[in-house]
């Protein structure tokens, strides 16, 4: 969901704005009636065997997904 908040609303109550964005709203953020800046959520950080789930539902390439579960299993090795 896309919320808007004035710029002094975020002066005067940021935390509630952020408690928003942390349950996933982006803010719009406006200056006398023009955007001036947005609150994005954090992507959640995703499990390479999320991942690798994912893919299946997508049937990729065979060799594609070869390559894409290698870099998968890298990245949860790195983390």
């Amino acid at each position: 969901m896309i919320r808007s908040a004035t710029a002094t609303e975020f002066n005067r109550v940021p935390s509630k704005l952020l408690g928003h964005s942390k349950r996933g709203d982006t803010i719009l953020v406006n200056t006398y009636g023009e955007p001036t800046a947005a609150i994005i959520p954090h992507p959640a950080r995703t499990s390479g065997a999320e991942c690798a789930r994912q893919l299946r539902r997508l049937k990729p390439d065979p060799k594609t997904a070869d390559i894409i579960a290698g870099l998968i299993k890298g990245m949860d090795k790195a983390a």
